[in-house]
């Protein structure tokens, strides 16, 4: 029973239930939304104290936030309203609306904005008809930084103690929320003002500290020393530290210069190995400048071979920042063991440190030594088992770490084995083959091969992921710290059949059939698995009905279907209509079936709108050639409320595209594929995927897919002879060129004077002559008639005879 009463009234019936002072044998039901309380608190209790700062805020735990919310959410019937209280008085965020948010539907109280004034003590309170509750309290404080030294400065600065001595005074407000808690010291070693060179003195000694109150003020006096390294010019800093960071930096007056000393250390983290048989390298960390105690440091890099009695060599690195030296040695000695030590040294002297021996080889170099009786052992159809004589640690040039198998196979053999796209590149690798066997085997070898690592003392292993039905080579060689020995000569050997991969883009359709008697029609088709590891000798198909709300199958149950390695489409007939479907793949080879493909469909319903079109087919271009097009159909896909067929026929139209005459063509076979053949090399043609269904009354419906344009490979006949066209025009604009350019030249040798004709007559030679005679002539009565007219130069020209012939072509 559902009580709805006024809440007065059910709120005397639970508290006299709860007296025991009524009884009732039946049951109460109130509705929550229906049902008095009191407001209660329903947020994440807050922090008791939070920081802030002008920029940023801390809560109490460390945790930073820009914007501090001091929360507040209740519940209660009717909904509680807020009210909250600042230092015990009322307070009104609306006065503040730039600076303060409350978040909707609860009193929380967002700071956007902080300032000095929002320091305070802050307390919600939640409160309806039936009573209010307060929150937790919750301090608002403004977190501070220290203040600067009033006075820092160097007080004793005793070279040669290595310690200084510094004074310092600091003053901040008696009432400071935010007291100074520590003293720190940096220091920087020869000078520089670049604040990144600056350490942090970790371990200062209190000498003095004394605080006092004076007006209001808490003043600290002391004194800190530090112990210095030797050899540096030492400059000081202070600050003050309390719990929100760091205070100004207050750098102190005055030096201390330290006296030098020979090193205290040596360097650290001192190995040696070598690269090749001739040398040994050898590293260490280097040691900072405080540590180097003087001037003109460096390192001396001891070293002798293990064991030997002659005196240590010692080689010098000036460099004081390095951290590794080469040494070479004359004549090559393979894993040769040296005991090696790194001293720190300066003008003062040797350290005064341990010194520290490692010992170190130099390189090991080729191990020059190939296992011998490599053979294969057994094999099955994805591994091989290995053996080899045990390999002579003696004869081994270096430090012996393990033996490697190199495993590959002969690629081509799988050219078959996937898509057209694999194939083109396994013929490569073909072409290569033919031309140079050695050259293919080392190009598999270190393109494709497979390596496993065994234990060097291992005289047999198994190496597994190796593709069935292929021939293989392998080869074995052994390994020392560094180099790889020789390898073996290869060894072949084939691998029996094994179950293919999944066969490949599995993808079934649901369409109409073409009779009734045929019920439920779906359309499967796949790829051949990407490496079938065998003679593919059949695919199996599984129709497996699924029941509703279920996702798994009984296979044991499912029908099959058998088709030939060569088939890859298959067309279900007699199925139930609006039924889910799961159709399972594979491939078999003799050694069994391979890995399933599995996809679901769903089954058209029996009834569907004849009057309406089907559903837009899909058109994919799966291959193209000089003269063919290759075209995969696919079924279009129906909404459950969609009332259209998809269609029980599929077939395909084609023309050229500056033609109008379009083509049918019809798939082959159930997987709807068709090729479009005897087509023209480098031409463009429209193409469209139809989909047709054919009532039973006769009645023909269609839907296109979208035109796809698609140009066939090659060069097209009319490409051709735009060509041969374009050629021998060019070849006549050149002939054309020519005989203006033999013109010109013509032209511009006198041709058409009447010099030509006289040089022809009497030769070159006196022509030059006669003409040279008439040149020096017409200059001198151009020097000596400068003032007459045009016709008298004429006339001096026609009495000058015969012999006078101008080389302007002037008459004869």
């Amino acid at each position: 029973m559902i009580v709805l009463m006024d809440p007065v009234w059910l709120a005397t019936i639970l508290w006299l239930l709860q007296l025991g002072q009524c009884v009732t044998d039946g049951r109460i039901n109130v509705l929550p939304s229906k049902m008095p309380m009191l407001p209660q608190f329903v947020h994440r209790e807050n922090e008791h104290i939070v920081y802030y700062t002008l920029e940023a805020t801390q809560s109490s735990n460390g945790q930073m936030s820009i914007m501090p919310a001091l929360r507040c959410k209740a519940e209660g019937n009717p909904k509680p309203t807020y009210t909250w209280k600042k230092n015990g008085k009322l307070f009104d965020p609306n006065i503040y609306p730039n600076r303060v948010m409350r978040i909707p539907d609860e009193g929380s109280l967002l700071f956007v904005s902080m300032t000095a004034e929002d320091e305070g003590v802050y307390q919600c309170e939640a409160s309806n008809s039936y009573g209010a509750v307060t929150s937790e309290t919750i301090v608002l404080q403004r977190a501070c930084l220290p203040n600067q030294m009033q006075s820092a400065f160097v007080s004793k600065c005793d070279s040669n103690a290595m310690s200084v001595t510094l004074n310092f005074e600091y003053v901040e407000d008696a009432n400071y929320s935010c007291p100074m808690k520590e003293i720190r010291v940096q220091y920087q070693i020869s000078g520089g003002t670049d604040s990144r060179v600056w350490s942090t003195h970790q371990h200062p000694q209190i000498r003095e500290w004394l605080e006092s109150v004076v007006d209001n003020r808490h003043i600290i006096t002391g004194s800190l020393e530090l112990i210095l390294h030797p050899y540096g010019e030492y400059r000081f800093r202070l600050f003050a530290q309390n719990d929100f960071g760091d205070g100004p930096l207050s750098l102190l007056s005055g030096e201390c210069r330290t006296s030098p000393r020979i090193p205290t250390k040596n360097p650290e983290r001192v190995s040696a190995s070598g690269s090749r048989p001739d040398n040994l390298i050898v590293f260490w960390k280097s040691m900072p400048p405080e540590d180097w105690n003087g001037r003109d440091f460096h390192y001396v890099v001891r070293y002798h071979p293990l064991g030997s009695k002659d005196a240590w060599k010692e080689d010098v690195v000036n460099d004081p920042y390095s951290s590794r030296y080469v040494i070479d040695f004359p004549v090559e000695v393979p894993f040769r063991p040296y005991e090696v030590q790194v001293l720190a040294v300066n003008a003062e002297g040797r350290s005064s440190a341990t010194v520290h021996t490692v010992q170190g080889h130099t390189g090991e170099g080729n191990p020059n030594y190939t296992p011998s009786g490599f053979k294969v052992v057994t094999t099955d159809s994805t591994s091989a088992t290995f053996a080899w004589d045990a390999v002579d640690r003696q004869r081994v040039q270096g430090n012996l770490t393990a033996i490697k198998i190199i495993t590959w196979a002969r690629e081509w053999e799988e050219e078959d084995q996937g898509d057209s796209t694999m194939r083109d590149e396994h013929n490569v690798t073909n072409k290569r083959t033919k031309r140079a066997d050695m050259l293919v085997l080392e190009d598999t070898l270190y393109t494709h091969r497979k390596e496993t690592l065994v234990a060097s003392d291992r005289v047999n292993a198994t190496v597994f992921g190796l593709q069935s039905n292929t021939v293989h080579y392998a080869q074995i060689c052994v390994r020392n710290g560094q180099h790889d020995g020789p390898l073996s000569v290869p060894i072949s050997f084939r691998l029996p059949e094994g179950v293919p991969n999944a066969v490949r883009q599995l993808e079934v359709y649901a369409i109409n059939n073409r009779h009734n008697d045929e019920r439920a029609i779906v359309i499967a088709r796949w790829k051949k698995p990407f490496r079938t590891n065998g003679n593919l000798l059949k695919y199996t198909i599984e129709a497996c009905q699924m029941a509703p709300h279920m996702q798994s199958v009984q296979r044991e149950k499912c029908p099959r279907r058998l088709t030939s390695q060569a088939e890859h489409a298959l067309r279900f007939t007699n199925l139930d209509y609006d039924s889910k479907y799961r159709f399972i793949v594979y491939g078999s080879t003799a050694a069994g079936d391979g890995d399933p493909n599995s996809k679901d469909v769903l089954t058209l319903p029996q009834q569907f709108d004849d009057r309406m079109a089907p559903v837009q087919p899909i058109l994919e271009k799966s291959g193209v050639g000089n003269n063919h097009i290759n075209i995969t159909i696919t079924p279009g896909q129906r909404m459950r409320s969609d009332h259209r067929p998809v269609g029980n026929v599929m077939y395909v139209r084609c023309k050229k595209s500056d033609t109008h005459d379009w083509v049918t063509i019809r798939p082959e076979g159930d997987d709807l594929a068709v090729h479009i053949g005897s087509l023209e090399p480098g031409t463009k043609y429209d193409v469209v995927a139809v989909a047709l269904q054919e009532n039973h009354d006769g009645n023909v419906r269609e839907t296109e897919s979208a035109v796809v344009h698609i140009f066939t490979t090659g060069d097209s006949a009319r490409a051709t002879s735009f060509f041969w066209l374009g050629l021998l025009l060019l070849a006549l604009s050149l002939v054309l060129v020519a005989l203006v350019v033999t013109v010109l030249v013509r032209q511009n040798r006198g041709d058409t004077y009447p010099l030509a004709e006289r040089e022809r007559k009497y030769g070159n030679k006196l022509i030059r002559m006669n003409a040279d005679d008439q040149l020096i002539q017409d200059r001198s009565m151009r020097k000596d008639n400068a003032e007459g007219s045009e016709k008298h130069l004429l006339g001096e020209n026609t009495n000058s005879g015969a012999g006078g012939d101008s080389l302007f072509g002037d008459d004869v």
